[in-house]
C-alpha cells in the first residue's frame, strides 16, 4: 500500500547485521512494524521521524504504551498507532467466523 502512495519501501530482513539495520532505520522517515522486540530499532530512528506501531488483537495496550509510545515521544518521534480489530480479521479471514460443528456457536 505504501508503494502505491508513492513511498519508497525498504523491508529490513532479520538476517541483516545490526549496523546495516541501524543504517536503514536511521535513513528512514517512517518506521512501521508489528508490536514486538524488533521495534526496539526506534533507537536508531532520527528525531522528528514517524513511528507507526501496529497492535495485534489481544490486549497489548499497556506494553505498547510503556515500551514504545512513551519512549518514542521522549526521543522526539511522531508516534502513531494502528490497532487491528477483531472485525478486520474476520473481514479478511471469513473462515474464522464459521460455525463449529456441534455447538452452533461462532468461533
Amino acid at each position: 500500500m505504501a508503494r502505491s502512495l508513492g513511498y519508497e519501501v525498504t523491508v529490513a530482513e532479520a538476517d541483516k547485521n545490526m549496523s546495516k539495520i541501524a543504517e536503514v532505520v536511521n535513513s528512514s522517515d517512517v518506521l512501521m512494524g508489528l508490536h514486538g522486540a524488533g521495534l526496539a530499532n526506534i533507537l536508531f530512528h532520527p528525531e522528528n521521524a514517524i513511528f507507526i506501531q501496529i497492535l495485534p488483537v489481544g490486549g497489548f495496550e499497556w506494553t505498547a504504551a510503556n515500551y514504545f509510545r512513551e519512549p518514542s515521544r521522549d526521543m522526539n518521534l511522531k508516534y502513531l498507532e494502528y490497532k487491528i480489530s477483531k472485525e478486520s480479521i474476520l473481514e479478511s479471514e471469513p473462515q474464522l467466523n464459521k460455525k463449529k460443528k456441534g455447538d452452533g456457536k461462532r468461533v
